[in-house]
């Protein structure tokens, strides 16, 4: 069966709520310990706040609760109905971009939280263009603080109305909005009858549509079977690879990259069960029949690797100058000595933000060039989203979704 893990990142601006409606999730979710429930409402009646602090199940450090902003990524694993999810709470400062950036490409969906009593802000547009540059393709636009509008149906309409006047622009994917009060907790979890006239799903609900969405995607397969060795085991006649693409079964042979040597699938294993195929994204352990001394970490396909010259084009968010220097490209399917070229800006026909996250910092969205060798058939999906380091291993850029050769 395939993988239920599902990444889902919670972003949106500073002052709009994130923190606060993860933390109410996972209070209503009952995937927040007892005594930590105790200690936030000791501390925060310590502070002489009115109530508890649910924020503060996410921001962790003492920095973040004395300032109530979320200054890191916070990563909260839950398992709701059998299925499990990591949770990523990513800044909303604009000083912390690079970090939001990090969080939203670790992520197969985004949370957009907006604030129906201001304005749209820059911030969220570059959340939001973020999300569409690591190819995710499902947003679920969180319209928070419908308790301050006292619920009115209307007010909802109009900002939903304005909101996909400028989104539909920038996303390609699908988009859900949701009337939602975090503090109160109204459409979070829980329909508290407040919003008798929105007929659409809860927060709670659109995750378990993500999880039933997530497994048709891991069921899809390409007519080119590749797959990452994460590990081996010579002694045990066992290896531990992780599927980027197609589907594996029993008996396949398998073709490692650099050798002419091939090995054959005896068995499949997936979470210590016995399986007889394996879908893309899962991670498994494989017994091997006959006799091997070593394999080394790295790509393997069902069928022998061509390695072709390739000058692909890509979105990208830069935090130094990187133009004409060789890099590494660390990428799904695994790491690529290249070449980059600096061609374009991103702007946005919606708006026009300020990219820079101060003078100090150099952070801004462009199309880059990348020049490598890599194997012929690998689906571009497997590259959508990929570090770039320098020689010194400094992270010099995230690459998102392929848009051009």
């Amino acid at each position: 069966m395939p993988d239920k893990l599902i990444k889902i990142a919670i972003a949106g601006s500073t002052d709009d709520g994130k923190s606060t409606l993860l933390g109410r999730f996972l209070m209503d979710t009952h995937n927040v310990p007892d005594d930590q429930l105790q200690s936030i409402a000791e501390e925060s009646k310590r502070l002489g706040r009115p109530a508890p602090e649910i924020a503060w199940l996410t921001d962790g450090l003492s920095t973040e609760q004395q300032k109530r902003i979320t200054i890191d990524v916070a990563y909260r694993s839950v398992n709701l109905n059998g299925i499990r999810f990591q949770l990523i709470d990513t800044p909303g400062h604009l000083e912390f971009l690079t970090r939001a950036a990090v969080g939203i490409s670790e992520a197969d969906s985004l949370v957009l939280i907006t604030d129906i009593s201001r304005s749209i802000t820059d911030q969220t547009i570059r959340h939001l263009i973020l999300a569409r540059m690591f190819g995710i393709n499902r947003l679920i636009v969180v319209v928070n603080k419908m308790d301050v509008v006292d619920w009115k149906m209307q007010q909802f309409c109009d900002f939903q109305k304005s909101l996909t006047a400028k989104f539909s622009l920038l996303f390609p994917g699908q988009i859900t909005y949701i009337p939602v009060s975090a503090l109160s907790g109204h459409n979070v979890v829980f329909d508290s009858g407040y919003t008798q006239w929105y007929q659409g799903p809860t927060l709670f609900q659109c995750f378990l549509n993500l999880a039933d969405q997530n497994v048709s995607r891991l069921k899809t397969h390409s007519n080119t079977t590749i797959a990452r060795i994460a590990w081996y085991r010579p002694d045990l006649k066992c290896i531990g690879i992780k599927i980027l693409s197609g589907i594996l079964k029993s008996g396949d042979e398998l073709f490692l990259k650099g050798s002419e040597k091939s090995i054959i699938i005896q068995s499949i294993f997936y979470h210590g069960i016995k399986a007889d195929t394996a879908f893309m994204g899962q991670s498994i352990t494989v017994l091997i029949e006959g006799e091997f001394n070593e394999i080394f970490e790295g790509i393997c396909s069902k069928k022998p690797l061509n390695y072709l010259s390739a000058d692909i084009v890509v979105e990208a968010v830069l935090f130094e100058n990187c133009n004409n220097k060789t890099l590494k490209w660390v990428t799904h399917a695994g790491n690529f000595d290249v070449t980059v070229e600096i061609l374009t800006d991103l702007t946005s026909e919606a708006f026009e933000c300020e990219w820079t996250t101060s003078a100090d910092s150099f952070a801004v969205f462009k199309r880059l060039r990348i020049h490598a060798y890599l194997p012929e058939g690998l689906p571009s999906y497997i590259l959508n989203r990929g570090l770039l380091f320098g020689n010194n291993k400094k992270l010099v850029a995230i690459t998102g979704r392929e848009i051009g050769q």
